[in-house]
């Protein structure tokens, strides 16, 4: 990394494997590569405390051709200030909230008083009355990407976006129409850093987002993004990495554009893209090796691909709602009316009836909120709003298959609605106003919509029973049905669980019947066979510190996409008297890590459910040496995530890695096509020799009729 920053651009794309430790690599750069002497000086732009001026596109010469649908003032590569005006400062780490504590706790961890590193974590209230010329005095500065967003200098009055024609232009020549007095940047902005680093830089591979253009707005002498699964809607997310990095010529739309873009639709760029990737990624895998040896010393991951058949009764219930399903996309592609959307919900259906029957519902809102459940925040908010703008969201949520989560784009699950009146699944709303550390003020909880880049605050975000009740309705009388009855609580994928936790459990049981025979074997008075027996004791029994070693308990992670699983599943451990954890988006930031703290120290607390939308980055947890996924992602990155949260540095035992699926289904098909977004990542990496570009996460509609007809 320090030879990859004296050269240009100065940094570049850190993309190894998830749990190599990028963290840690990065840390190592920070204490050997600190600012020369004499870099650090007080900058005339920031006299006026906390509000340097805005960044100006106007001194950005080349960047005229943008990508076509949205951009920022603040989007340009190039700050308008001169440099004089700004603060020297040292490293800025941006991160995800989840992890924002684990970099603090790492650094503070791992790096010596003697090293003289100083460290400010900027959230919270610990940003209050901070200025461009504070932040400038600390060796590092952490913190969020809703942070730097909220403070770049974009235009509220449009949400900080820009519309563009197809060819780059303004409409009607007007750079300004429809916007109102560019907002002044906050003191992120007021510092020419060292060196930005941008931790899980996948958050800003939507170009179109507030947090990608701020992100491309701040100034800094070296920059990196770190990201184990860069690529994850397709290679145009490379464009918002290189115009972070400045990396010429690509940072600019039309090079982009022209050498990337344009080829990837025509046919095979796999060896363009390495070529070009090869000057500023630095990647690792678990498999690389050093002169014949391993770069890291992990366990294996052993993967196994489960295929179950239905009952008989759950394949009648699927074979009915699949002959339904045909017959709707067929009404629908003969009216000509047949939209993503549809196909995306009629999909949903048969995808969740994999899992479980009664997760399939007749219209795509989940199980109605608790008028209990609502915050006073959110319900006082609600009832601020005009009657009209109530009905009008009402009507958002209401709509079946109506929009796709703007988060993940998927049919929402438990759909929130914004005041944009974008919708949104809880899980995944839960992951942008998510905090961590101590209880955040409302301004921590804002995001940007990465839809439409409204500026939001938390309580901005409206569940249906909030907006009833504020407009003094009944709450919840709406809710949608399950559209298939069955009269059973298990099914074949959670009975397929059962089986292997049982399992586990009989081998822990054999395990201290073992160790129960052995002492009266020893119960000898000399000393050594004390300490003998005192030594067989330790590898017969669970160790308290869960993950180390091979005297640990068998623990298991077990993920689900939708929250409904899991409410399931936790009904099938009780029952069997399993101890058990859970940790999902509607859960406060103490109680989820009262939930990974038992489930990592505690060697009862078997097992830890999870929802893969809001838990899969970001944790660590080698106690677990299983990982079950019940269901199927479209990216198979995502899935990679949550595997590694147990196989990671730091884990001493083999990981087991499980996926259940079902036969003659849906799944087949959703398998083959995570097979081929697997050898794209794959092509651009140079590991693999196919690789036709084409989008990761977002499926195409040539996607979704393949997986409905097969071809």
């Amino acid at each position: 990394m320090a030879q990859r920053e004296s050269q240009t651009p100065a940094g570049g794309l850190l993309a190894d494997d998830q749990g190599l430790g990028k963290t840690l690599s990065t840390i190592s750069l920070i204490v050997s590569q600190q600012p020369p002497p004499g870099w650090r000086r007080s900058g005339a732009g920031s006299s006026r405390e906390g509000a340097p001026q805005p960044v100006s596109a106007s001194s950005s010469p080349g960047y005229a051709n943008e990508p076509p649908a949205k951009r920022l003032k603040a989007s340009c590569p190039k700050s308008g200030r001169h440099a004089e005006e700004l603060c020297t400062g040292g490293t800025l780490v941006i991160c995800p909230t989840a992890v924002l504590t684990q970099w603090a706790n790492e650094i503070a961890a791992k790096v010596a008083v003697s090293a003289g590193v100083s460290v400010h974590v900027y959230h919270g209230k610990a940003r209050e009355g901070v200025t461009a010329q504070h932040l400038a005095r600390y060796s590092v500065v952490l913190t969020t990407y809703t942070t730097m967003a909220l403070q770049s200098p974009h235009r509220p009055d449009s949400g900080g976006t820009e519309i563009f024609d197809q060819d780059g232009s303004m409409p009607n020549g007007d750079p300004s129409a429809g916007m109102g007095p560019e907002r002044q940047a906050g003191p992120l902005f007021g510092v020419k850093w060292w060196r930005v680093v941008l931790d899980e830089a996948q958050s800003i591979k939507n170009s179109n987002t507030l947090v990608a253009h701020a992100a491309w707005g701040l100034e800094a002498e070296r920059r990196w993004c770190l990201s184990g699964t860069p690529i994850q809607n397709g290679m145009d997310d490379l464009y918002a990495y290189f115009r972070f990095l400045r990396y010429e010529p690509y940072c600019r739309w039309q090079a982009f554009k022209t050498m990337i873009k344009e080829p990837q639709q025509s046919g095979n760029v796999a060896k363009r893209i390495q070529a070009i990737l090869q000057s500023v990624m630095l990647r690792r895998t678990k498999a690389s090796k050093i002169e014949g040896k391993p770069i890291v010393n992990l366990p294996p991951r052993n993967q196994k691909l489960v295929k179950k058949r239905f009952s008989a009764s759950e394949q009648g219930c699927y074979d009915k709602l699949l002959q339904q399903s045909l017959l709707e996309f067929k009404a629908l592609e003969s009216a000509g009316s047949l939209q993503y959307v549809n196909m995306l919900w009629l999909l949903l259906r048969l995808r969740q009836a994999c899992n479980h029957p009664t997760l399939v519902r007749a219209s795509p809102a989940g199980p109605p909120s608790s008028p209990s459940a609502t915050s006073p925040a959110r319900l006082a908010a609600a009832r601020k709003l005009a009657p009209e703008v109530r009905t009008a969201l009402l009507a958002a949520l209401a709509s079946p298959g109506g929009q796709c989560c703007a988060q993940c784009g998927d049919i929402p699950e438990e759909p929130r609605v914004a005041a944009c009146s974008h919708i949104f699944c809880r899980q995944c709303i839960s992951v942008q106003v998510g905090s961590s550390g101590p209880p955040p003020s409302p301004r921590d909880t804002s995001f940007a919509c990465p839809a439409c880049n409204t500026c939001l605050a938390a309580e901005q975000v409206y569940s249906a029973a909030a907006l009833q009740v504020a407009g003094g309705l009944p709450a919840g009388e709406a809710a949608p049905a399950p559209l298939l009855k069955p009269d059973w609580r298990a099914s074949t994928k959670i009975e397929q669980l059962m089986v292997m936790l049982r399992a586990i459990r009989s081998r822990r049981k054999a395990s201290r019947e073992r160790a129960d025979l052995a002492a009266p074997v020893l119960g000898g008075k000399s000393k050594s066979d004390s300490r003998l027996a005192a030594a067989l004791g330790q590898v017969a029994r669970p160790a308290t510190a869960c993950g180390a070693g091979v005297s640990a308990p068998d623990k298991m992670l077990v993920f689900s996409q939708w929250t409904g699983m899991l409410d399931l599943v936790e009904l099938a451990l009780k029952e069997e008297k399993f101890l058990f954890r859970r940790l999902d988006g509607s859960m406060s930031v103490s109680a989820r890590e009262r939930a990974v703290a038992d489930f990592q120290n505690k060697p009862e607390i078997n097992v830890l459910l999870l929802s893969l939308k809001a838990a899969a980055l970001g944790l660590n947890l080698v106690a677990a040496n299983h990982v079950v996924l019940l269901d199927l992602w479209w990216n198979p990155t995502v899935e990679e995530q949550a595997i590694d949260r147990a196989h990671r540095i730091g884990q001493t035992r083999a990981v087991h890695v499980t996926r259940i699926t079902i036969e003659g289904t849906v799944e087949e098909r959703i398998l083959a096509l995570q097979e081929r977004k697997r050898k794209l990542v794959a092509s651009a990496f140079g590991e693999d020799a196919a690789g036709n570009m084409q989008q990761l996460n977002r499926l195409t509609a040539d996607d979704l009729k393949y997986l409905f007809t097969g071809h």
